[in-house]
Parts: structure tokens; sequence; C-alpha cells
């Protein structure tokens, strides 16, 4: 993956593609849930949960071995019922920053990104454009989410509840 935050001066003369096939993800083992989409998660996914950056959380569980994901076929079709919101997302995810609005970002390497075909990243007023702008807006609520979920973890984790 390259990640890069989405700017004007880097893509406002291209444009991106939504994504065709889950073949970004065929390696991905685990997928962060968050708190909104757990009941239907439950329903179609192995759930556990995962000490991840010193705290916990719940993934759906995609695949028994590292690099390893059942739910993805070998022409990058999904094979299961639920999609996690981690994956809906792609290309975009959200950037950290500490001292302001996280930037939206971009996986750069996606083969995605290009100078014809596609949406706009931004509008001609040079704001991000709409369909851009709805994309984050469902990443940080699935982020806002995922804290929340992370929140509930933690404190089964302070009730000696999991452990690891």
């Amino acid at each position: 993956m390259s990640i890069q935050p989405v700017s004007r001066e880097r893509h406002a003369h291209l444009r991106w593609k939504g994504f065709s096939s889950f073949a970004f993800a065929a390696s991905t083992t685990l997928a962060p849930l968050a708190a909104a989409e757990i009941s239907q998660a439950a329903l179609a996914l192995p759930l556990a949960f995962i000490e991840r950056d010193g705290h916990w959380s719940m993934a759906a569980v995609l695949g028994l071995m590292p690099g390893q994901n059942l739910y993805v076929d070998a022409g990058g079709v999904w094979l299961g019922r639920y999609i996690p919101a981690a994956l809906r997302g792609y290309p975009f995810l959200i950037g950290a920053r500490a001292d302001s609005e996280p930037p939206p970002c971009i996986d750069a390497s996606s083969g995605l990104v290009t100078p014809g075909e596609g949406e706009p990243f931004f509008d001609e007023a040079g704001s991000l454009s709409p369909t851009v702008t709805q994309v984050m807006r469902f990443l940080e609520q699935t982020a806002q989410s995922e804290a929340t979920l992370v929140d509930a973890c933690e404190t089964l984790a302070s009730f000696a509840v999991l452990e690891a």
C-alpha cells in the first residue's frame, strides 16, 4: 500500500474509480469492527476479541493463517454475506493527525487513481467532491463507532473478562 493524503496539489487533475474486486483484501486475515456493525457481522462471520495497539477490540476473523482471507476467491469476489465496514471504503482511508481533523487519504497503489476515468476528487470550487465527502463521512462514522467498541471492550478487559 502507498497511502497518501488527498490534496488539491496532488489530486486536482486526477480521478478515482470505485473498486470492482476485493483482491485488495485477499491477504486480510482480521478486519476491525465497529459497534454499529456487530449485530450484522455476528450473523455472517466468526468474531474475536483482539488486542491491537495496546487496546482491546473486536474483529471479523477472515482467515486461519496470517495473510489468508477465506472470504475472497481467486477472482477477487467476496464470498460472505456481510462485508466489514473497514473494507467498504477502499481505496479511501482516514489519516491520523493529532493537531486537527484527520485528512482523507487514498491508497495510491490501488490502481484506482487515474488521470481520465472515474469520479473527480475535487469539485470546480476546489472543495472535496460530493462523492469523496460521502465516502469520508462513512469512514468517519465507522471510525467513531470503532472507538465506541474499543471503549466497550476496554471496560470488559478492566473487569478481567478478557485476557491475552
